[in-house]
């Protein structure tokens, strides 16, 4: 009987406690379910916070691409579209000249440049270059102060030095023009007219500082023994 009473008891007490039991564990099923699709939704929503960032920053980029190319097209576009109005309008210029020219000019152009081409053909080599020797031992070009100070500095090194001179100027080497303070004092216009003026000690100074006796002829420069400078006036290089 006491066994019996005690199994009883047991089973009475473990039938109540069951349901117990059996909400305490749905209760704890239904919270990690929760946890899990609350972190489930959580990491959705920051991949697609993410994706949004990344088509975002794309778009971004492709605008810009698309802003570059057609700044560049329109600069491009528009020097093209300069360079051709330029060239109209030249061309317009040049048609508008012709045509208000009278007949005799139109003819003397023509004339001009038929004498041009017939001055080409006829001009030789040996008429622009009179008297010229093929070799110097040694070639100055330009006949100004500079050519001066060369071929006096060569002279004083080399006594027997041939030197020539290729000058585009009209007048013999010179030395540096007299300063304004030089022609202050020079109130001679024949003294000018010579390309000399009068120094501040009263002493006449000339332009030229050496005298056209000094230089050599140029068909007989490279025959002369003691050497010597030759200009050649009017002519370029």
């Amino acid at each position: 009987m006491q066994v019996y009473g005690i199994s009883r008891l047991t089973s009475n007490t473990m039938r109540r406690a069951f349901p117990i039991f059996r909400n305490l564990l749905q209760t704890e099923t239904l919270r990690t379910t929760n946890f899990c699709r609350f972190a489930s939704t959580g990491s959705d929503q920051q991949k697609q916070n993410d994706d949004k960032k990344t088509n975002m920053t794309n778009l971004f980029y492709i605008l810009g691409g698309l802003a570059g190319a057609g700044l560049i097209y329109s600069v491009i576009r528009n020097r093209k579209i300069s360079q051709e109005k330029q060239k109209a309008l030249s061309e317009y210029d040049n048609k508008r000249d012709d045509a208000n020219k009278t007949l005799a000019e139109k003819a003397q152009d023509l004339q001009d440049g038929k004498s041009l081409d017939e001055d080409s053909k006829s001009v030789k080599k040996e008429e622009l270059t009179p008297h010229i020797p093929n070799f110097a031992q040694y070639l100055i070009i330009g006949g100004g102060t500079t050519a001066m100070s060369a071929f006096k500095t060569i002279r004083a090194l080399d006594p027997t030095a041939k030197v020539l001179v290729v000058s585009a100027e009209n007048y013999m080497p010179y030395m540096r023009p007299p300063l304004s303070k030089d022609i202050w004092y020079t109130d001679d216009d024949d003294l000018i007219s010579k390309h000399s003026f009068k120094q501040w000690n009263g002493n006449e100074k000339s332009l030229y500082f050496i005298d056209n006796e000094f230089y050599s002829d140029v068909k007989t420069l490279n025959e002369q023994e003691n050497g010597g400078v030759a200009v050649v006036l009017g002519r370029k290089v």
